[in-house]
């Protein structure tokens, strides 16, 4: 049997990854970038070609893609990235201004030195982006530290997923 050429597949050396947490992770990321429009069909099949694995891993992240509110998926056809009403991008952002105030709070009893100083050199770099895509990725990482620093896993999670819808539709707007 032929072996799959792996240097194809984007795996880093350090953090060893499945089939499907590329193909959940490439997803992913497209759909919340804005590079995978909302209202866009995803097949199976095309989508396995494309990252040159086959269909399993795909139906698996695509469950997973699913099951975190960024696909719709159609039993016979795969999935459609979905659509963000103006109604649910509203409770998004009031969702969020509910609960990052308590992540931030959290997070300043927690953080360390090292934390600090990065989230220092994180502001000090979005203060200078000229990029919008830059500063959104920056944006993103500010959260994501200050939430890890607040010591709750479930807040964490329940953040993200709200970051993820919100960033879906800023790209949608964009």
């Amino acid at each position: 049997m032929p072996r799959r050429d792996a240097r194809r597949l984007p795996v880093s050396r350090a953090v060893r990854r499945t089939a499907h947490e590329i193909v959940r992770k490439t997803l992913r990321e497209a759909i919340v970038s804005g590079a995978i429009a909302p209202g866009t069909r995803l097949v199976l099949s095309d989508v396995a070609k494309e990252l040159n694995v086959s269909v399993t891993p795909v139906r698996e992240a695509m469950r997973d893609l699913a099951t975190d509110g960024l696909i719709q998926l159609d039993a016979y056809r795969g999935a459609i990235v979905r659509t963000i009403s103006m109604t649910e991008a509203r409770e998004v952002f009031e969702l969020r201004a509910l609960l990052e105030p308590e992540a931030a709070r959290r997070a300043a009893d927690n953080l360390t030195d090292a934390q600090l100083e990065e989230l220092s050199a994180i502001q000090a770099e979005m203060d200078g982006v000229d990029d919008i895509s830059r500063g959104v990725e920056l944006n993103r990482r500010l959260h994501h530290l200050i939430n890890a620093a607040a010591g709750s896993q479930l807040l964490a999670q329940t953040l993200e997923r709200l970051e993820e819808t919100a960033t879906a539709y800023v790209a949608l707007t964009m």
